[in-house]
């Protein structure tokens, strides 16, 4: 319920690519298909000696990035699928439950909604009001819809193209090392620079979740760097 709830949140607004999938989502295809990029990049450099052309880097990371980009299409689908039935299961479970169980059942399934943000009276109004409606609502099952798909389609591109900029230095400079510590550089860069904008939309901290993520990416290449020495 709480996938279909922000996913629905995001299409409302504006059908584009970056707005079909959830802010949760968005963040982690994006920091999933940097991390992967930088991961095959140093994994090469580091377990061949550095004697491997741009063009392998290039393309094994590109390859790599497709492959569990394809793999992340395969789960948001069958996540959107799972999300819909247990909708369905769920208002059928509802409409079986004593009204105190009800409420509760409802205000857990609201949680890490827009619902958290609002007051006492607010969310016992909407609790009681969903309630309500549960019990003149015969469940309906949802198939797939072409958000679902696009949503799917999506998240495959964005971890793919999250890859280019770690990538960038290897096509227009010659040699391993130079490009490798670019390419390092660049992707501790967008790290924070993703978490930064992140926190801005979701009106959190942005100095410290920028930090955050860039650490973690420093933590991970320097991880790399030791297992594959």
């Amino acid at each position: 319920m709480k996938g279909i709830g922000a996913r629905a949140a995001s299409r409302k607004r504006e059908p584009a690519l970056l707005t079909i999938l959830a802010p949760s989502d968005l963040l982690s295809e994006m920091v999933y298909g940097i991390i992967t990029a930088l991961a095959v990049t140093n994994a090469l450099w580091f377990t061949l000696g550095g004697e491997e052309s741009d063009a392998v880097v290039i393309t094994a990371t590109i390859l790599i990035n497709a492959a569990w980009g394809f793999s992340d299409l395969i789960v948001f689908l069958l996540r959107s699928s799972v999300d819909k039935n247990a909708a369905y299961s769920d208002l059928h479970a509802l409409k079986e439950m004593e009204d105190g169980d009800a409420r509760e059942f409802i205000e857990d399934n609201l949680g890490g909604t827009i619902f958290s943000a609002l007051g006492p009276s607010h969310k016992a109004k909407v609790v009681s009001d969903i309630h309500e409606y549960s019990k003149q609502t015969e469940p309906v099952r949802l198939p797939l819809d072409r958000w679902d798909y696009l949503g799917a389609v999506a998240s495959m591109v964005i971890y793919v193209v999250s890859a280019i900029p770690i990538l960038i230095p290897h096509i227009f400079f010659i040699g391993m090392l130079t490009p490798i510590v670019l390419s390092n550089i660049i992707g501790v860069v967008l790290m924070f620079f993703i978490g930064y904008v992140w926190a801005g939309r979701m009106r959190g901290p942005r100095f410290k979740s920028g930090m955050i993520l860039a650490i973690s990416g420093v933590v991970m290449i320097i991880v790399i760097t030791l297992v594959g020495g």
